[in-house]
């Protein structure tokens, strides 16, 4: 592989990574919430 090559595909994990933190992020709220709302867990 080239060097522009390496770089580019760097650059497509990076961004690959950042879209499944914040996926994973909005899942753990999805999934804090109906505790909260039964009242199971407090705020």
């Amino acid at each position: 592989m080239t060097e522009h090559a390496m770089i580019v595909m760097a650059i497509l994990v990076f961004i690959a990574l950042i879209f499944y933190f914040m996926k994973s992020f909005d899942e753990v709220t999805n999934s804090i919430s109906p505790m909260v709302l039964t009242r199971l867990l407090t705020p």
